[in-house]
């Protein structure tokens, strides 16, 4: 079939250049002129093998996901930029119930890799920087015009070429092979984000009288907020962790939404410099979905584990810096979150979750 379309491709002048302009198509740069190659064609004599950084323009901004055995949920790979991908792994639901698939595949979520491009090669960052052995490769057939398709929408199909490729250790082979839809935008279940979020601490206009007591030796340095007032401070925001200087550290959080659904996320951290010699602490990042709901009026959530449990033991607090003063100011604390430590109500949603127009969400 490639043969067929190599000779093709050399009885068409205008299609010299065909490689390219699939790309411009693809980013919605141009239309194809209808010379057999437009809009309009949808076969597989439209199979086209590109590489390199030709290979890598087609996947960011758009979703591969596997197809094959159709009782398996398959895994996806979202190129949200030419630097950061989901990672979603496929998974076998055959020991979960039909209406309980989502909750499971939300909580499973996926990893957040750093990626790049070098010398034709895809690299990937799980403590330090491994390329591939050899330069991106892969086959489009398009299937529909992507100027065209929705959100969401497959328009076509990748094929990643088996490699022989000698690295071992962290990078995945079982990923960079085998036959993908190429779905348009993000394809996941999981929401796109803003990357270099700016997160502002929600701050309380008064202080419980518990901690407005001029005997500094004897006044607590936090009070607990009661069930309602948890409820009302941590629903609509996002609990963050702070770093050394006491300022959100901007690479984890936890929004909760007011449609019941809580993004927990963790943004891995560059690893420049790292080697396999000298790796970094840092892994690969994550995103995935819990569930929330207020029960007998307390705030109530459900964990990895047990996607479809809730427990209540959420809670909130009003907290007051040491030292006391105007040098720290006070804020509010959250206990029982999911990203793993004590952690701090921000305001709103200031990493921009956002699970756009997919039907998939």
């Amino acid at each position: 079939m490639l043969t067929h379309v190599v000779l093709l491709l050399k009885r068409r002048a205008a299609a010299q250049s065909w490689p390219r302009a699939l790309i411009a198509l693809l980013l919605g740069a141009m239309v194809f002129a209808t010379d057999g190659f437009g809009a309009t064609a949808a076969d597989a004599n439209n199979a086209v093998t590109l590489r390199g950084a030709d290979a890598f323009k087609v996947l960011v901004g758009n979703t591969l996901r596997s197809v094959g055995d159709s009782k398996l949920i398959s895994t996806f790979r979202y190129f949200m930029t030419e630097r950061l991908e989901y990672r979603c792994r496929g998974w076998d639901p055959s020991g979960v119930t039909q209406k309980d698939i989502k909750l499971y595949d939300e909580a499973g979520g996926c990893e957040l890799v750093f990626v790049s491009l070098k010398e034709g090669r895809l690299c990937e960052s799980h403590q330090y920087e491994q390329c591939h052995d050899h330069e991106l490769t892969l086959t489009f057939a398009r299937g529909s015009d992507p100027t065209k398709a929705a959100d969401g929408e497959a328009f076509g199909r990748v094929t990643l070429p088996g490699t022989d490729g000698t690295v071992t250790a962290l990078i995945d082979h079982d990923l960079i092979k085998g036959k993908y839809e190429l779905i348009k935008g993000n394809g996941t279940i999981f929401p796109s984000f803003d990357p270099v979020p700016k997160p502002e601490l929600l701050q309380p206009d008064t202080l419980p009288s518990s901690l407005l007591t001029q005997d500094s030796a004897r006044t607590p340095r936090s009070a607990g907020l009661s069930d309602a007032e948890a409820t009302s401070k941590i629903v609509g925001n996002t609990m963050v962790l702070l770093d050394r200087d006491g300022k959100p550290d901007g690479r984890a959080g936890e929004y909760y939404s007011p449609d019941g659904r809580i993004v927990v996320i963790s943004i891995p951290a560059p690893t420049e410099g790292a080697d396999l010699a000298h790796p970094s602490a840092e892994g690969a990042g994550s995103i995935f979905i819990n569930r929330w709901k207020v029960k007998n009026g307390r705030l109530c959530r459900t964990e990895n584990d047990e996607p479809t449990k809730f427990i209540c033991a959420v809670s909130a607090c009003v907290e007051v810096p040491e030292p006391p003063g105007d040098q720290a100011a006070p804020r509010y604390c959250a206990g029982n979150s999911g990203i793993g430590r004590r952690a701090y109500i921000a305001k709103g949603n200031p990493f921009r979750f956002d699970f756009g127009k997919s039907k998939r969400k």
